[in-house]
C-alpha cells in the first residue's frame, strides 16, 4: 500500500472520531442557545433603558438645581460668573429633557414632555430676571424669582422628578431582580452541560488519540525502515563510495526514492567523470599556455601559477606560490600595483594595465596585465585569476625603430649641420658687414635706405632663425635627466624672453621637483610663451602658467600655458605638431613638433585646446618618477 493511501485511511478515521465527538458536544450546547441569545439580551435590555432613563432623571433634577441657583446668585450678586455659569448649563438641561423623551416608551414621553414645558417656563422667567439684571433693575429682577408663579412652578417641576424617580427607582431594582434571576438559571444549566461535555470529550479524545497513535506508528515503522537504509547509503556516497546496488522493496513512494538513488549514483559517477576530465584538460591549458598566469586570493596572496609565469620571473612554482604580489614588482611600480588589485577588488574586472615585473637576478621587464574573478558556488568572489603578457619584444622593437629613427636622423642631422655651418659663416660675415655699413653711412641716408638696410637685417635673422630650428629638431643628444624645480624653469625661461610692454605673464605660485632635463623644457616653454605672445599680434593680453602636483591620482604633473588670444581655428587644431606646419611667414613649422619630442622622450604628453575668440591652452603632463633608468635594463 502506497504512503499516501496509509496516511489517507488514518486521517479519515482520526477525523470520524473527532467529527462525532464535536456533534455530540455541540448538540449539548445548543440548549444553551435560547435562553444566551434570547431571554438574557432581553434582561439585560430592559434593564439598559431603565437604568438610561434614571440617568436622565438625575441629570435632569442636577441641571435644574444649577440653573435655580445660578440665576438667584446672578440676581443678588450681579456677578458675571453666575450669568456665563446659568448660560452654559442651560443647553445640557434642554439636551437631556430631549434624550429622556426619545428614549422613554409613551408614558414616559408625556411625563418628560410636561417636564419640558415647565421647564421652558422656568427658564422664560429667568432669562427675563437676567436681562433685568443687565438693564440695571435687579429689584423687578428678584421680584420675578420670588413670584408665586415661578415657585408654583419651581415646586411641580419638583415634585414630579421626585415622583418619576421613585417610580422608576422600583422598575429599576425589578429589572436588576429579573434579570440576575435568569441568568443564575442560565448559569446553573451553562455548568451541567459543560460537564456533561467535558466527561464525553474526554471519553472521545482518549479513543481518538488511541486510534491515532496506532496508526501513527504503524505508518511511521513502514517510513523510517527503508529511510535509515537511504540515509546509510547517501552516508555511503558522501565518503566516495559508488558501486552501491539499493535494493528496498514496497510498492510505494519509498522503493521510487530508492530507484531515484540508484540512477542519481549512476549519473553522479559520469558528471565526475566529465568534471574530472575537463579539471584536467583546464588545468593543462592553465600550465601549458604560452602566457604568464597567476591565481591571487583576497589578500593577494599568489596561490596558483602556471610555467610560463615561473620561467618568465626565473623561479620555481615553490618560490612563488605563496608569497605576495607585491613581491615580484619593483618598488617604484608597487603604487601601480596596488592600484590594479584595489580597481580588481572594487570591479571584478582589470583590463590591459601597464606594469612593471622584477625577475629573480633583480632585472625588470614590461608586462601587460588583465584579470578576471573566480566565483565560488556561493556566488561569492574568492580569487583573481590574472593573464599577463611580456611586453619586452614589442618595447625592444619600438626601441630598435626609435634608434633606427634617430640614426637617420643623425646622418641628415650631420649633413644639415655642414649646410647650417656653411651658411652661418656667409651670414655672419654678411651680418657683420650690414652692422658696419650701417654704422658708416647712418647718418648719411635717408629713410628709404635705412628701410632697406632694415629689410636685409629681417632677411638675415630669418635665415638664422630657420636654420636654428632646423638643427634643434634633427639633433636630439641624451637627455640630461636630474631633479629640477618646475617653478624655476620657468622663471628662467621668462627671463630668456623679451616681452611686450602689452602682455602680461603671469608665473606659478607653486612648485613641484620632477626629474627632467631641465635646459630642453626651457626650450619647450619658450616654444609655447613666444607662441602665445605671437598670437596676440602686437594687441594687450594675458600669459598664464600654472603647475598642478598629484595629477592623475599623484603620478603626474600637470603645467598648462593659458592665453587669452584670439585661439586656434579647429580646422588647425589637429596639424599644429605636424613638421614643417606653420601659418607664420617666418615659421619653419619644427618649433611645436620639436617641443611634442622633448615631452614623448620625457615620458610625458602635449595637448592644446582652443575655439576661435576664446583663447588657447597646452597642456604638458610630465612623470614624477621616470622610469627611464628601469626600461633601460630589458
Amino acid at each position: 500500500m502506497r504512503i499516501t493511501h496509509k496516511v489517507s485511511i488514518g486521517i479519515i478515521v482520526i477525523s470520524l472520531s473527532f467529527t462525532l465527538m464535536g456533534y455530540v458536544s455541540i448538540s449539548q450546547l445548543g440548549l444553551l442557545q435560547d435562553p444566551i441569545t434570547h431571554d438574557i439580551p432581553t434582561s439585560i435590555e430592559s434593564l439598559k433603558r431603565v437604568t438610561e432613563l434614571d440617568s436622565y432623571s438625575q441629570f435632569i433634577r442636577y441641571y435644574d438645581e444649577v440653573l435655580t441657583q445660578s440665576a438667584r446668585n446672578y440676581v443678588f450678586t450681579e456677578d458675571k460668573k453666575w450669568e456665563e455659569r446659568y448660560k452654559q448649563f442651560e443647553p445640557l438641561l434642554d439636551q437631556a429633557i430631549q434624550n429622556a423623551i426619545s428614549k422613554g416608551d409613551q408614558v414616559e414621553k408625556n411625563f418628560f414632555t410636561s417636564v419640558d414645558e415647565a421647564n421652558q417656563k422656568l427658564v422664560k422667567m429667568e432669562y427675563d430676571a437676567i436681562d433685568l439684571v443687565n438693564q440695571g433693575n435687579a429689584d423687578d429682577a428678584k421680584k420675578i424669582l420670588e413670584s408665586e408663579e415661578y415657585a408654583s412652578q419651581k415646586s411641580l417641576y419638583e415634585q414630579a422628578l421626585r415622583l418619576y424617580i421613585e417610580q422608576r427607582g422600583r422598575a429599576y431594582d425589578d429589572a436588576i431582580v429579573a434579570s440576575t434571576f435568569q441568568i443564575d438559571q442560565v448559569s446553573e444549566n451553562t455548568r451541567f452541560l459543560i460537564k456533561q461535555i467535558t466527561d464525553l470529550s474526554l471519553f472521545g479524545t482518549v479513543i481518538a488519540v488511541s486510534i491515532g497513535v496506532g496508526f501513527t506508528f504503524f505508518i511511521l515503522n513502514s517510513i523510517t525502515s527503508p529511510i535509515k537504509k537511504l540515509k546509510k547509503i547517501a552516508e555511503d556516497i558522501s565518503l566516495g563510495k559508488k558501486d552501491i546496488e539499493i535494493k528496498i522493496s514496497g510498492d510505494d513512494e519509498i522503493e521510487e526514492l530508492a530507484n531515484s538513488f540508484q540512477t542519481m549514483i549512476k549519473s553522479l559517477s559520469k558528471s565526475e567523470e566529465k568534471i574530472r576530465t575537463a579539471e584536467e584538460k583546464y588545468r593543462k591549458l592553465y600550465e601549458d599556455a604560452p602566457e604568464m598566469y597567476r591565481t591571487v586570493d583576497l589578500e593577494g596572496t599568489i596561490i596558483d601559477c602556471n610555467k610560463a609565469y615561473c620561467k618568465k620571473l626565473g623561479f620555481v612554482k615553490e618560490e612563488i606560490v605563496g608569497k605576495s604580489l607585491f613581491d615580484f614588482v619593483p618598488e617604484s611600480h608597487k603604487e601601480t600595483m596596488d592600484d590594479i588589485f584595489s580597481t580588481w577588488k572594487q570591479n571584478g574586472v582589470v583590463t590591459n594595465r601597464e606594469i612593471m615585473l622584477k625577475r629573480k637576478d633583480g632585472t625588470v621587464f614590461p608586462a601587460l596585465l588583465s584579470a578576471n574573478s573566480v566565483i565560488d558556488d556561493g556566488g561569492k568572489v574568492i580569487a583573481a585569476n590574472t593573464l599577463i603578457r611580456d611586453m619586452s619584444d614589442l618595447y625592444n622593437a619600438q626601441k630598435e625603430i626609435e634608434e633606427l629613427r634617430l640614426k637617420r636622423l643623425s646622418v641628415v642631422g650631420e649633413l644639415t649641420a655642414r649646410i647650417a655651418h656653411d651658411l652661418r659663416n656667409p651670414l655672419s660675415v654678411i651680418k657683420n658687414s650690414v652692422e658696419i655699413l650701417r654704422l658708416t653711412y647712418d647718418d648719411k641716408t635717408d629713410s628709404s635706405q635705412k628701410e632697406q638696410w632694415e629689410r636685409l637685417e629681417r632677411g638675415i635673422y630669418r635665415i638664422t632663425h630657420q636654420v636654428d630650428d632646423v638643427l634643434d629638431y634633427i639633433k636630439a643628444p641624451p637627455l640630461k635627466i636630474e631633479e629640477n624645480s618646475l617653478s624655476v624653469i620657468i622663471q628662467d625661461t621668462i627671463e630668456r624672453i623679451q616681452i611686450p610692454d602689452s602682455i602680461n605673464i603671469h608665473p606659478p605660485t607653486n612648485d613641484v621637483i620632477i626629474p627632467c632635463d631641465a635646459e630642453k623644457l626651457e626650450v619647450v616653454f619658450v616654444n609655447l610663451i613666444m607662441n602665445a605672445i605671437q598670437a596676440f599680434e602686437g594687441k594687450a593680453g594675458d600669459v598664464t602658467i600654472t603647475i598642478q602636483d598629484n595629477y592623475e591620482n599623484g603620478k603626474s604633473v600637470l603645467v598648462q600655458v593659458i592665453d587669452n588670444g584670439p585661439g586656434i581655428p579647429n580646422e588647425l587644431i589637429e596639424k599644429i605638431f605636424d613638421p614643417l606646419f606653420t601659418t607664420r611667414q617666418i615659421g619653419t613649422g619644427l618649433g611645436l613638433p620639436s617641443c611634442k619630442n622633448i615631452i614623448e622622450r620625457h615620458e610625458g604628453r602635449i595637448t592644446v585646446s582652443s575655439a576661435s575668440n576664446n583663447g588657447t591652452t597646452f597642456s604638458v603632463i610630465l612623470p614624477k618618477h621616470n622610469e627611464r633608468f628601469l626600461t633601460s635594463q630589458i
